[in-house]
């Protein structure tokens, strides 16, 4: 079970490398920080380790830039797999 943080923030408990449709369908609708990443050869897609997941806010962003600081996360980042551009901190049109 993933630790929750905040009402927008989980943790994942038991951080695996996975491939981008891993990722895509265990965190449809939720923005992820993966590390770790590495690009796919001849792909425009990649593989990495989500860390993180939820929707955008201050506590989401505050353990994306605390990924940072931990060298063996390079490279870290932020990524959404929302169809509701909502839950990525968008203002409604």
């Amino acid at each position: 079970m993933d630790k929750k943080i905040s009402e927008t923030l989980y943790e994942v408990e038991n951080p695996v490398y996975m491939t981008y449709k891993e990722m895509a369908r265990k965190y449809i609708d939720k923005m992820v920080v993966i590390t770790n990443k590495e690009n796919v050869e001849n792909s425009d897609k990649f593989r990495g380790i989500v860390r993180y997941y939820g929707r955008a806010s201050e506590d989401f962003y505050k353990k994306w830039g605390e990924c940072f600081d931990i060298p063996e996360y390079e490279p870290v980042v932020l990524f959404s797999f929302a169809a509701n551009l909502n839950l990525i901190g968008g203002f409604p049109l």
